[in-house]
């Protein structure tokens, strides 16, 4: 009596399995066709029955979500988003849902959606367009910030550091410079350029914490050797360093020499630069940067 039981359940079990996919079936096709025709109040509420058994659509919410966007029911579509998202996450569809976001002017929402996709599928667009934002509202910091996580998606080097001293160059970051600045010349050390920027911001920061003079100095002296003594740009840093340091009389010496050198070499804008630096140096005044203006 036990096998015969067991087929009746098993077959009544395989009966509404097959009922279930069938009205489960029928349920999408119905709001395949309510998302053909525009009834989106439709294709919704069908999707949200289903829901009740876990059995909705994440492509069905999807394409409704981009309907209702179109038809501007931005709430709905929000709605419809975050339920499709619940049910199958992808980053692309959290990058659409920090677009709508961010078109309302929801900046946190916006920033959370794209953090969210950037975690899924690793797209550093989803982290500039994050950045634009907050450099369009003035936040310059976490501004920076997006944009350095974007470019560490690649694996940390030389270059990839430079170019993030660069960004935060021109946004007006001395501090996110100098960070970068030293992880790039980790990597390389021979890096000229790089130290020259790096030797000039170190003497020339308002910024106390930020300024090193004696390490200025150093770096400064090692670039001036390296060139023999021919670059005036190279000569003009170490009396910069030398005067920050408190070095006067050796600054205004060095800075005369690179004076000399520039107008040897037809740079007379650079010339005229370090005239005026020189004549800083020789009252006791040190030559401190501007505040850098922002990106």
């Amino acid at each position: 009596m036990r096998r015969p039981a067991h087929r009746w359940l098993l077959l009544g079990a395989v009966f509404l399995g097959c009922v279930g996919f069938g009205l489960w079936t029928t349920a999408l096709r119905r709001t395949a066709a309510a998302l053909e025709r525009g009834d989106l109040t439709t294709a919704a509420a069908i999707q949200n029955r289903l829901a009740w058994f876990h059995l909705d659509d994440a492509d069905q919410r999807y394409a409704l979500a981009r309907a209702l966007v179109a038809e501007d029911r931005l709430d709905d579509a929000i709605a419809q988003y975050q339920r499709a998202l619940a049910r199958e996450p992808r980053g692309e569809q959290w990058a659409a849902l920090a677009a709508i976001h961010r078109g309302r002017g929801e900046l946190e929402a916006a920033l959370a959606a794209w953090d969210r996709g950037f975690e899924l599928n690793r797209n550093r667009r989803y982290l500039h367009r994050a950045s634009e934002m907050l450099l369009k509202r003035g936040d310059r910091e976490r501004s920076f910030a997006y944009f350095e996580r974007a470019l560490l998606v690649d694996p940390p080097s030389a270059r990839v550091h430079a170019w993030i001293a660069a960004k935060a160059e021109s946004m007006g970051l001395p501090r996110q410079q100098v960070h970068h600045l030293r992880a790039a010349l980790g990597f390389d050390p021979s890096l000229f350029r790089l130290r020259q920027t790096l030797a000039w911001l170190l003497a020339t920061q308002e910024d106390p914490q930020l300024r090193n003079s004696a390490e200025a100095v150093q770096l400064a002296e090692a670039l001036v050797d390296e060139s023999a003594r021919r670059d005036a740009a190279t000569l003009d840093l170490l009396a910069t360093a030398l005067a920050s340091d408190g070095h006067f009389d050796e600054a205004v010496r060095v800075a005369a020499e690179a004076r000399d050198r520039a107008e040897r070499d037809g740079e007379l804008e650079l010339a005229a630069k370090i005239r005026e630096r020189l004549a800083l140096y020789r009252i006791g005044q040190v030559y401190r940067e501007a505040a850098p203006a922002p990106g």
